[in-house]
């Protein structure tokens, strides 16, 4: 199923943006979340001239850095 192998590969770049290493345990019998959608950013490039610089794996790593900087909650 294809939307299973993007939630692992999507698991993993989170999780090493956030340098977790422990193995990820899947519980098949539990709804995987929102079913897959298929994005089209046609109006967002037309209207607003956007479009995608940061590559998935960047953006997430950014995000992380981000939030170990800011929240308080890190050590």
């Amino acid at each position: 199923m294809r939307e299973k192998s993007l939630l692992k590969i999507l698991s993993r770049l989170i999780a090493k943006a956030c340098k977790y290493e422990e193995k990820f345990e899947w519980d098949l019998t539990k709804p995987d979340g929102q079913p897959g959608r298929c994005l089209d950013f046609a109006k967002a490039q037309q209207h607003l001239a956007w479009c995608d610089e940061t590559p998935l794996e960047d953006g997430f790593q950014r995000t992380v850095d981000w939030w170990e900087k800011n929240s308080g909650l890190t050590g």
